[in-house]
């Protein structure tokens, strides 16, 4: 158990990481409404995508850690809480005490399967009206162009596949910290749904 947590440790410097990147990127896009000249649909395109790679990452570690049907990772840590706190009681200048804190991290943030839905919950400062509603014309138009693309493809082509699932979950990180409501957008999707094998509905 002791030696899995430094591994867990880096996973959680590194969602928390993921997080702060996705807040960076999005106050950015927001920030950029304001100048008009700079703004390129090309190139928000790029980073819509790569949002929507942040985002999988986000799903696929929820996932890796669900994958642990017995518990395996939860139990070790209980188990070393419980040791640890052991020798905390009988120390009394509680050394030991951050470990107990880490621990608990690793199994809220970790083992919680709350990694995805914790970047659902990001606050925005530049979170004018106007510059939202641009940003959410501009990913609609985005979501619009790939759906179209979809439709086109083959339902056993793995590029497909995976820009399906790049999309859902960017969908999923759009309407619940952009406010992207988009009935056309949904409805393809939810068509698309039964076309691709990879599904993710991280939209709930």
């Amino acid at each position: 158990a002791c030696e899995l947590v430094p591994i867990l440790t880096d996973v959680i410097n590194f969602t928390r990481r993921c997080r702060q990147v996705l807040h960076h990127v999005l106050e950015q896009i927001l920030a950029v409404q304001e100048y008009p000249w700079v703004k390129s649909q090309s190139h928000l395109s790029t980073i819509f995508f790569m949002l929507g790679e942040l985002a999988l990452i986000l799903v696929a570690l929820d996932e890796i850690f669900n994958y642990d049907h017995e518990n395996t990772i939860e139990r070790h840590m209980v188990v070393l809480v419980d040791k640890v706190k052991r020798i905390v009681d009988n120390d009394s200048t509680h050394r030991l005490t951050p470990l107990i804190t880490l621990i608990n991290q690793i199994r809220n943030e970790l083992l919680s399967s709350s990694i995805f839905q914790e970047s659902l919950h990001i606050p925005l400062e530049k979170k004018s009206s106007t510059n939202m509603e641009s940003v959410v014309e501009q990913i609609n138009a985005y979501f619009k162009h790939q759906l179209a693309e979809l439709e086109t493809s083959k339902e056993n082509d793995i590029k497909a596949s995976h820009s399906w699932s790049n999309l859902v979950a960017l969908y999923g990180l759009a309407i619940n910290i952009l406010g992207v409501a988009d009935k056309r957008v949904l409805k393809s999707l939810q068509d698309l749904s039964k076309k691709f094998l990879v599904i993710l509905y991280v939209w709930r």
